[in-house]
């Protein structure tokens, strides 16, 4: 690969990588015994925080009637995500991933059992319910930035892309199997048996969690120029084209493009096509599969670069604004599958790239604010693409969703073209034996 500027080193590049396509790869990917007990660890665990949170949800709405209620809890969970993600991967940076991440997960685990017994006694509050979230958003914190960075170092450079792929159709499957199962127990045993069974899942995840072996890990190098703050690594990867421009995608993307929720259930109202609860549950789950979908083929992607990661950009912008003129039920829902395939799609794209173009000495920190801005992006995003629809209607809100990011990705495209010589870049396959800075 050769560029005009900027020229990166082995490790920070962002290198279109060549994999194998097909299942030979995913099999050589969960060959890895480190990841197969991550990802293990990951889908267990998803599967019992979906339970959790429709349970958890359930009883807030049996407790105070309020919607507003659930929303504060979901505040909760995410404010200490905004306010301390960066330095949630900070942590990763300076102590063994695997221990931090053992660390939260265990403390996840705790809280669901504590949750768990009090619903069984009889005794859950709302405070209860709340300082829950609370402490989930801070494991979250710790734990998110150091799973992406440990996934990156257990794994290949060559089947990263594939492990992220992996990665995602596992927490899309969770998120199906987890809401089915929660719907099925809250209507036959009720919450707090919900609650139990989340509270068993968190336990077999930090139990999947213990068969890793630090000694298996692959250690990285800590290179002194690369600083130890946050600062630091938010010059880093600002000066790192490979990181640069995902992360100024995913910044419009995520306050824009990722507010499904908000816009499918608009669309089950009156501004939309008035589907009800019916509807919103069948976009809901045409969205899941969408994504689940993507998911698979991302593990099936032969390369990854800065043109991967705005070509995806461009055609999931497209995809919401095409959104905007389905005027049957049936056209909108397939609609949905595929603008949510091709969110998914470059979504890995994204994170692998950032993954790929970062040293490992700093991947944790540059994880975090990978995460923060998604985060970030989400929680703003939904109350402006909100108040769109309720003020212009549906169309407008999936035009806005979709056009604010396709105007970005063009934008990229012309600065990249124009600034770095995207129409030098070559692939080829190389191996990379040097780790520098």
């Amino acid at each position: 690969m050769s560029m005009t500027r900027d020229t990166p080193t082995p490790d920070t590049s962002p290198i279109p990588v060549i994999v194998q396509r097909g299942r030979k790869d995913v099999r050589a990917t969960l060959a890895v015994r480190s990841f197969r007990w991550v990802f293990v660890s990951m889908l267990v665990g998803s599967i019992g925080a979906w339970v959790s949170r429709i349970a958890l949800d359930w009883l807030i709405l049996e407790l105070t009637g309020s919607v507003a209620a659930v929303g504060l809890a979901v505040t909760f969970q995410f404010a200490p995500i905004l306010l301390f993600g960066l330095w949630g991967g900070s942590l990763s940076d300076r102590f063994p991933r695997l221990r931090v991440i053992r660390i939260a997960n265990g403390t996840a685990a705790g809280v669901m059992i504590a949750l768990a017994v009090l619903a069984q006694l009889d005794a859950l509050m709302l405070w209860h319910i709340y300082a829950a979230a609370a402490l989930g958003g801070f494991t979250a914190v710790a734990e998110g930035p150091a799973r992406s960075a440990l996934i990156a170092q257990v794994v290949p450079r060559e089947r990263l892309q594939t492990a992220i792929g992996i990665n995602a159709a596992a927490f899309h499957t969770a998120s199906l199997g987890g809401v089915s199962a929660s719907g099925a127990v809250l209507i036959l045993f009720g919450a707090p048996w919900a609650l139990s069974i989340s509270a068993v899942l968190a336990v077999l995840s930090f139990t999947a969690l213990t068969r890793l072996r630090a000694a298996e890990i692959p250690r990285f190098v800590r290179v002194p120029e690369l600083g130890t703050g946050i600062t630091a690594a938010a010059r880093y990867a600002w000066r790192k084209p490979g990181i640069r421009w995902p992360l100024v995608l995913m910044v419009f993307v995520a306050t824009f493009g990722m507010t499904q929720n908000v816009l499918f259930a608009a669309a089950a109202r009156d501004v939309g096509f008035d589907t009800g609860p019916g509807g919103y549950s069948l976009y809901m789950a045409a969205g899941a599969f969408g994504a689940l979908l993507g998911a698979v083929l991302s593990t099936r992607r032969r390369t990854v670069g800065v043109p991967v990661v705005v070509t995806g950009a461009v055609l999931f912008a497209a995809a919401m604004v095409g959104t905007a003129f389905a005027r049957i039920d049936a056209v909108f829902v397939l609609s949905v599958v595929v603008l949510s395939l091709l969110r998914v799609m470059f979504a890995t794209s994204a994170e692998a790239l950032v993954q790929l173009s970062t040293n490992p000495a700093i991947r944790g920190r540059v994880s975090g604010l990978y995460l923060v801005i998604v985060a970030a992006g989400q929680t703003v995003g939904a109350v402006v693409v909100g108040a769109i629809v309720q003020t212009w209607g549906l169309s407008a809100g999936f035009l806005v969703a979709g056009g604010v990011p396709f105007v970005a990705a063009c934008v990229v495209v012309a600065v990249t073209v124009r600034t770095w010589g995207l129409r030098g870049i070559r692939l080829r396959v190389r191996r990379v034996r040097s780790r520098t800075p």
